[in-house]
């Protein structure tokens, strides 16, 4: 999204962010529903939505991705 106050944009990411195996397969082995909701929170979407269950997973996979980006990414291109 772009900010015309500043003229930069807001979206853009500062850093790389690493989803490892572990990460990807968990979020396949979710049913349907749950998968959207989490990969949705994961992306950005509001949280508050989030089944109790769904939090726990969103937790856990946001850190093992946070964990993984800082072990395995290399510094962002500014």
């Amino acid at each position: 999204m772009f900010n015309p106050e500043n003229n930069t944009d807001i979206s853009a990411m500062n850093h790389n962010i690493v989803f490892t195996p572990h990460v990807i397969n968990t979020l396949r082995a979710l049913p349907v529903n749950e998968r959207l909701n989490i990969a949705s929170a994961l992306a950005g979407a509001e949280i508050n939505d989030l089944e109790p269950i769904e939090t726990m997973i969103y937790s856990i996979l946001r850190f093992y991705i946070k964990q993984d980006s800082n072990r395995l990414g290399a510094p962002a291109a500014k």
